[in-house]
């Protein structure tokens, strides 16, 4: 039997020949007009592409260290690529889990948790993988009891391309808001960036494991 197939989409990207985000030009800490998707960490700017480069890296390795699926992802550098090829990568290889790793944006800074989407039409597979995500994702991460039964959903929906034209079961997840200063600073500590990880191999090999 073969092994479940994981597809990883570090979401956005892209650096320029000098060393800057290329959706950061010009950057001015006071215009925010020109930093969306950018924040000011104290001696450089940082883009949320960077996190989600970082987060997939790491659970990349972990997959390969433990071995209980394989796993591949829509790219390979922290340059940016377009959402077709991401969903073109998808076709091709028709893994049985698509996930797209993302930080959240909010003009209120205050706001910070963490999202997981499946497309608001989407199958069964789609909707048990981001309610065990997002389930595990409150209590690993936010650590939050658990509002209700274990039942609730706890996933969003929405209509983005990656979810709404990939072929199989696909979610998205928000780990966190970059725009918030808490989640700026527990994201330069390599233990914090660990339990999302470890959050989210734990979603996945679960979802994994209750297929039929």
């Amino acid at each position: 039997m073969r092994k479940k197939l994981l597809l990883i989409d570090p979401g956005h990207g892209g650096i320029d020949e000098n060393g800057f985000y290329t959706s950061c030009p010009n950057p001015d800490k006071n215009n925010k007009n020109t930093w969306y998707k950018c924040m000011w960490n104290g001696d450089r700017w940082i883009n949320e592409g960077d996190w989600n480069y970082q987060i997939s890296a790491s659970l990349i390795e972990m997959i390969d260290k433990i071995g209980d699926f394989d796993v591949d992802v829509t790219k390979y550098t922290q340059e940016d690529t377009s959402l077709d090829s991401r969903v073109k990568k998808e076709h091709e290889l028709l893994p049985d889990l698509f996930l797209s790793i993302h930080f959240n944006y909010f003009s209120n800074y205050s706001v910070k948790g963490t999202e997981v989407f499946a497309y608001k039409n989407a199958g069964k597979g789609s909707r048990k993988a981001a309610n065990i995500m997002a389930r595990n994702l409150m209590l690993d991460i936010e650590e939050e009891p658990l509002r209700t039964e274990s039942t609730e959903r706890f996933y969003k929906e929405a209509n983005y391309k990656v979810l709404r034209e990939t072929k199989g079961s696909a979610i998205l997840a928000e780990l966190g808001f970059f725009s918030n200063s808490d989640t700026q600073r527990m994201m330069k500590y390599k233990e914090y960036q660990d339990k999302i990880v470890l959050s989210l191999y734990k979603s996945i090999n679960q979802y994994f494991n209750e297929l039929h």
